[in-house]
């Protein structure tokens, strides 16, 4: 499935409602789970070092986190930072992935490692797409992944 998309929740809301419930690592400021759990959608938001004041309850935590859920819930990768805390998630997680940025050849910006996204070719079935609206050069996207049988 591929979607087109004119306002970053105007697509997503109604498709990741239905992929929840959410898991989100490295939320920083808690501004993806902020827009989605306004639209109805299941998502708990958790960062290595939350800040002061975010747009939606962040919980202190990282990647270890995901030994607290099962295959029932989405894990959510939203431009996580260069370094392996993707990579590690994917390892540590048998369920389905959602992953919000670039992808390698499509201008991408240094978002995880290549670890993470070699895991994500080889143990993954990559089954939808949505396109969002991006700055010139960008191309941030969301992909969903379910795992391989």
């Amino acid at each position: 499935m591929h979607i087109a998309c004119t306002s970053i929740y105007q697509c997503t809301s109604w498709y990741l409602r239905e992929q929840g419930p959410l898991i989100e690592l490295g939320a920083w400021k808690g501004y993806w789970a902020y827009g989605l759990d306004n639209r109805g959608v299941d998502i708990t938001a958790y960062d290595i070092d939350p800040i002061l004041d975010p747009w939606f309850p962040v919980e202190s935590g990282d990647q270890d986190v995901l030994l607290e859920y099962g295959q029932a819930e989405t894990l959510v990768l939203c431009w996580p930072p260069v370094g392996p805390m993707a990579y590690e998630a994917l390892l540590l997680h048998d369920g389905d992935v959602v992953y919000i940025g670039e992808r390698p050849g499509e201008g991408y910006k240094a978002f995880a490692d290549m670890r993470f996204f070699d895991v994500l070719t080889a143990r993954y079935e990559h089954v939808a797409q949505i396109d969002l609206p991006s700055h010139p050069g960008a191309k941030d996207d969301i992909h969903h992944f379910r795992p391989l049988d």
